[in-house]
């Protein structure tokens, strides 16, 4: 194996099938392998993840973060312990459902303490379990296809019932084309996967939507909820930083309790050195981007590296390296602040760069913000039996933690 320089380059690789096509996820975006092929296909998409979608959700999410707040305080109330990383799935993965479908899955409305875990988040833990066998042990991509109903069932109980629900919208959404109904407001995922289909004349595939919308709702749910955990953790273990961003925070109420502005939310300084500093540490991307080398062969750093030649870069060689971020293991917002923060920029690559950038980094973004704005103002809480160990990363492609971040509300401070 080769390690060369960190350089810009200017070429379109394609994704290593060899990678990408034995995740089990076949029909999302994710797994297209050629650059001109997902062009085309997130031009079709695109206007879903703009920001003008994001911006019409904010209220919709504030009204989500105080119904999830009131839930927390209320089991605080009973002194109970709330397993927050599980709220944070639950509002990230009714919020993608909101931009996709303009309607949620109710997740927000199921119990999130320890006796408690809703099947749809059971199934997503047993799927991405099995993310890196599925590489290394091909076939069982092949065996896991060919088990009967009821031991997907079994297995995955609440993936089953997502299939359903979504295949029931497909439906309504079909029936609604053949009847020449206009749409209401913006087009909705399925809208425009009928819409553009049609034009083409390819079947509609409910297999391949559904590859498409589980990647949507397991990326954004798990890398969203994964980077607000860790800013729970981090800021609950640092008094200093929890204060500065308090204190802004009570100086911001007219626009975060009052009247919710998300745009004067995300242009909060502190705030924003706050995200900032937990996408670095929390590595949303821990693992390898294998790459395919053009057959003409690529030069980078001074080597010539062969065509067909696998090449990537995990991101925490950036995120984590010293000359760039000194003390790189260490929680500190103020690196994003001040005359040398501007330098730091380019180094901020939790949502990549280029033609492959992360696709919601609008929605994730106004949920990463709104989240930490909303529950640092509105409840005092304390970190209930979660360790450093609970922190250690496991990489399963998409990132989970090896225990859960669960709080201890004290008080809420918007019903005292």
């Amino acid at each position: 194996m080769w390690e060369i320089p960190v350089t810009t380059i200017r070429i379109h690789y394609h994704k290593d099938p060899g990678v990408y096509k034995l995740l089990g996820i076949d029909g999302s975006i994710l797994t297209i392998t050629d650059p001109e092929e997902h062009k085309q296909y997130r031009s079709i998409v695109g206007s879903l993840f703009s920001k003008k979608p994001a911006d019409d959700l904010a209220p919709t999410m504030a009204a989500l973060l105080n119904r999830s707040a009131e839930s927390m305080a209320r089991q605080g109330r009973e002194g109970k312990p709330s397993v927050i990383q599980r709220t944070y799935r639950s509002i990230v993965a009714d919020m993608v459902s909101y931009l996709l479908f303009k309607r949620p899955l109710g997740l927000i409305d199921s119990q999130h303490d320890a006796d408690h875990y809703h099947s749809f988040m059971l199934s997503i833990d047993r799927f991405t379990a099995i993310t890196w066998p599925r590489f290394y042990y091909p076939i069982l991509n092949w065996v896991i296809d060919s088990f009967p109903a009821f031991v997907v069932e079994r297995l995955q109980p609440g993936l089953r019932n997502l299939q359903e629900l979504f295949n029931g919208w497909l439906n309504e959404t079909v029936a609604a084309h053949d009847a020449g109904k206009t749409v209401e407001g913006r087009k909705t995922y399925f809208d425009l996967m009928t819409d553009a289909k049609r034009k083409t004349g390819e079947p509609l595939r409910p297999d391949q939507l559904f590859d498409d919308i589980l990647n949507y709702l397991v990326a954004g749910m798990e890398a969203t909820s994964y980077v607000l955990s860790f800013a729970t953790y981090f800021l609950l273990n640092n008094p200093e930083a929890k204060a500065k961003l308090e204190a802004e925070l009570l100086d911001a109420s007219p626009f975060i309790r009052d009247e919710f502005d998300h745009r004067k939310i995300m242009a909060l300084p502190y705030l924003t050195a706050v995200v900032k500093e937990c996408l670095r540490l929390s590595n949303t991307v821990p693992g390898f981007l294998p790459r395919v080398v053009p057959d003409t062969g690529v030069d980078i750093g001074g080597y010539h590296i062969p065509g067909g030649t696998q090449i990537s870069m995990i991101h925490p060689i950036v995120e984590l390296h010293e000359e760039i971020f000194p003390n790189p293991h260490k929680f500190i917002p103020e690196r994003w602040l001040g005359n040398n923060s501007s330098s730091l920029e380019k180094w901020a690559i939790a949502f990549s760069r280029g033609r492959r950038q992360c696709i919601g980094m609008n929605l994730a973004y106004m949920m990463l913000y709104a989240s930490i704005a909303v529950f640092f103002s509105r409840l005092e809480m304390e970190l209930h039996e979660t360790t450093a160990a609970d922190m250690e990363i496991i990489d399963q492609f998409a990132p989970i933690t090896q225990g859960v971040v669960k709080v201890k509300i004290i008080t809420d401070r918007w019903q005292e």
